[in-house]
């Protein structure tokens, strides 16, 4: 089995571990991030920043748009 990599952050620099290279990864049990939110050139981000993107996504996402 492979062992998660060592990550830092690229919003807030906090260690954290990415399974992507494993068999599961942690952010595969949280909601999908929308496309308005992605960053091709930003690496990993760490589980409290991206529930905080997911979150801030969704909630500009169901606001009204003018």
């Amino acid at each position: 089995m492979i062992q998660g990599d060592a990550k830092q952050c690229s919003r807030c620099g906090a260690d954290f571990t990415c399974g992507a290279r494993a068999d599961s990864c942690w952010c595969q049990n949280l909601p999908a991030l929308p496309a308005s939110a992605m960053d091709i050139q930003v690496d990993c981000r760490c589980p409290r920043c991206l529930e905080e993107i997911i979150a801030l996504a969704s909630r500009s996402a169901s606001e009204p748009q003018t």
